[in-house]
């Protein structure tokens, strides 16, 4: 691949993935280690920048790891200087790790980083330099690991950056081998450094660059090839597995932060063979790290403790999470803190011929039909109705004209107090109780002849 062919590759990257970087001037912090990759990466952006007007600069972090790590950074700033490039560094102080690998360790300090120059800058998008024999190495290490599907799909050409949301990764390089970048530096004379690390093999990466993946090559020539190909058809399917994921799961995860709800039966509904996916997808959605990283085995583990396991129980989580089960529901909080129990000032009004999706998944609607028994007094408005947790003082009217309370009720039916606190109340402003329901289910209705306000529950 010549010089000329990978700018305008990368030029059809912008123009498809991040068209405002042309349309608008939007600015790109390119992660520049001063290796080959990073280095033609940081040269075809400056070309861009000469023919094009593209805006940039350059983020380089010193994690001081090797004696090379200081030259590394004098001879990047100077390249930068020489050209007029705006370059900020960044050294690692060597915190304590805590139960990090130095790796892992290395690279949250990397991207909170990014994060807090985009931020400072305003700016909202990273460059890395990320190329095909990368996306091999985290293909085949994920797939080693036991790795969720959606990880299996490897780097995506745009994702979002973790430490600053507001802005996205572009990785242009991904569809590139290793070799191009070295051919195409030694061409142009891009000056680059090897990272003499790279040939250690205390980490698994190094160890597949080295050892495994070359054994590989012996079999099929194209191997690196392939499993990019791989993580690009797959992260392609499940795209489109998400909107199915996306309709078989909703309502099944609900809460906000560090506190959310788990509804076992609607897991259970589903096939067998797919209770896993969907268990890992309603994670992934919680935007909790810990959870939405769970490995598979763990996830194995607690499905059974889920559908299988005692009425109630406790399960720990990871990063200091725990999951209390409490029948057909489960609460997961951080550990130590009381287990929460829904919120009883969720109150949502219920109109003619609208339907109301409640955080469980259920929906429920009112509708005029003359047919039947309706639920609704003739002496009551329908513009009065709210849906809600039970509260201190609702009430049963019964046939007699007495009231019971819905506490009492609730202890007739035999009802455990985790269902209690999650059953749906159609109230009136009076908290006159009209109808229960719980999981799609009415578990009381009241019925007026001649009324035609019918009430409709799905889930």
């Amino acid at each position: 691949m010549l010089f000329k062919e990978l700018v305008e590759r990368v030029e059809a990257f912008f123009r498809r993935e991040a068209a405002e970087v042309f349309e608008e001037g939007a600015p790109l912090l390119l992660a520049v280690s001063y290796g080959v990759d990073s280095m033609v990466l940081l040269r075809v952006v400056e070309y861009l920048g000469e023919i094009r007007g593209l805006k940039f600069a350059v983020a380089h972090i010193n994690h001081r790891l090797r004696p090379e790590s200081d030259a590394e950074q004098e001879a990047l700033v100077t390249y930068c200087q020489d050209r007029d490039i705006p370059i900020y560094v960044r050294i690692w102080a060597h915190p304590d790790f805590g139960q990090a690998s130095y790796e892992e360790a290395a690279r949250h300090f990397r991207y909170a980083n990014f994060g807090q120059i985009l931020e400072q800058k305003g700016w909202s998008y990273l460059l890395t330099a990320h190329h095909m024999n990368d996306q091999a190495e985290t293909v085949l290490m994920r797939l080693i690991q036991g790795s969720q599907l959606q990880a299996l799909a490897g780097m995506r050409p745009v994702s979002v950056l973790y430490s600053y949301p507001k802005a996205q990764v572009l990785r242009p390089f991904l569809d590139v081998p290793k070799a191009d970048l070295y051919a195409i530096a030694q061409e142009e004379g891009i000056p680059y450094a090897e990272d003499a690390s790279n040939q250690e093999r205390a980490a698994l990466r190094n160890r597949l660059r080295l050892d495994y993946l070359p054994a590989l090559e012996e079999l099929n020539p194209n191997v690196q090839d392939q499993l990019a190909t791989f993580a690009k058809d797959l992260g392609a399917g499940w795209q489109l597995m998400e909107e199915a994921l996306e309709a078989k799961t909703r309502g099944l995860m609900t809460g906000a932060e560090d506190h959310w709800q788990l509804a076992i039966d609607q897991l259970e509904r589903l096939p067998r063979n797919q209770r896993l996916l969907a268990l890992q997808y309603a994670f992934q959605g919680s935007r909790v790290e810990a959870l939405a990283t769970f490995p598979r085995q763990g996830l194995e583990k607690l499905l059974d403790f889920l559908l299988e396991g005692k009425a109630q129980g406790l399960w720990s989580l990871p990063a200091g999470y725990q999951l209390a089960k409490v029948y057909r529901r489960a609460y997961i909080y951080p550990a130590g803190q009381e287990k929460p129990s829904p919120s009883p000032s969720l109150t949502y009004p219920l109109k003619i011929g609208q339907s109301l999706t409640l955080e469980d998944g259920s929906q429920i609607s009112l509708k005029v039909q003359n047919y039947g028994y309706g639920f609704l007094p003739r002496s009551a408005s329908p513009d009065s109705l709210q849906v809600r947790h039970r509260q201190a003082g609702d009430y049963l009217l019964l046939s007699q004209g007495q009231h019971k309370k819905i506490r009492r009720w609730f202890i007739d039916q035999k009802l455990p107090q985790a269902d209690r606190d999650r059953a749906w109340l159609v109230a009136l402003v009076d908290q006159h109780i009209l109808a229960i329901f719980l999981d799609g289910n009415f578990l009381y209705l009241e019925r007026h002849e001649n009324s035609p306000f019918h009430l409709f529950l799905e889930k």
